[in-house]
């Protein structure tokens, strides 16, 4: 006896009686169940990762389009969403920019180049010039950047620069020239240059050469326009100018006091 014999089915060569004999149907409608459970189960787990992590606007779109327009979104355009993310938003205009400016003074000097050299290194990495100034000196220990080494000095009775670290950031003694990085209460450092050269046996040029940033605030009613910089700044740097000159030609009458 055939197994379709046994199973009480039609023999295979009679198609027609296969299609509608009730075994073979009861067995198509449980594939047809098996089928549809899994794609119940993929078109779940389809919709969890799609809430999760589709951005809105493809939603949106697939809302409109259906189920395979999704599919096909997400399959075929791999850029769809970055360009769906929302703009950002437009930064809001500063309040305070910091303007960078430079400054020099250079000046002649009545001693030899290494006597004016000596007493800069006294001034910048002894700390001595803070000391004039009524500072507390000491050595900084706790900052590796400081690998040429730094002073630091705090003012007890200073509100308006009560700390200053004036940090070593190149040294050239056969150039007698003196890079430092100098934290005051700017929002950036000063880079300042130190360098000295012979003017003849007894005399030398010693020049400075300062590089910073000085903070402008927006005007009252007005915008931070290069032009509105621009007439600040001139005024900001002549002051500068000014100080700068009165510091170096007291350091020059100090160093050709010098025994």
């Amino acid at each position: 006896m055939t197994s379709a014999a046994r199973q009480g089915l039609p023999k295979r060569s009679c198609l027609p009686c296969l299609a509608l004999h009730p075994v073979h149907l009861r067995r198509i409608d449980h594939t047809i169940h098996i089928c549809i459970h899994a794609l119940q189960h993929m078109r779940n787990r389809f919709f969890a990762i799609w809430q999760r992590e589709i951005p809105m606007r493809l939603r949106n779109v697939a809302g409109r389009t259906g189920f395979f327009a999704l599919c096909l979104l997400t399959a075929g355009s791999a850029g769809f969403a970055q360009d769906a993310e929302s703009p950002a938003a437009e930064p809001k205009a500063p309040e305070t920019i910091i303007a960078p400016f430079a400054d020099h003074y250079s000046m002649r000097i009545e001693k030899p180049a290494d006597v004016v050299w000596q007493h800069l290194k006294r001034l910048y990495i002894d700390g001595e010039r803070m000391r004039e100034q009524g500072f507390a000196v000491t050595r900084v220990t706790d900052d590796p950047k400081a690998w040429l080494g730094a002073v630091r000095g705090v003012h007890a009775t200073s509100t308006a620069r009560p700390e200053v670290t004036i940090m070593v950031s190149g040294i050239d003694e056969e150039a007698r020239l003196l890079t430092l990085t100098i934290v005051l209460e700017n929002p950036v450092p000063a880079y300042v240059i130190h360098q000295v050269r012979p003017d003849g046996p007894e005399a030398s040029i010693y020049q400075t050469i300062i590089q910073t940033g000085w903070p402008v605030k927006k005007p009252e009613g007005g915008e931070l326009t290069a032009e509105y910089i621009r007439e600040k700044m001139q005024a900001d740097v002549a002051f500068h100018n000014k100080e700068v000159a009165e510091i170096m030609q007291r350091q020059k009458a100090i160093i050709e006091a010098l025994d």
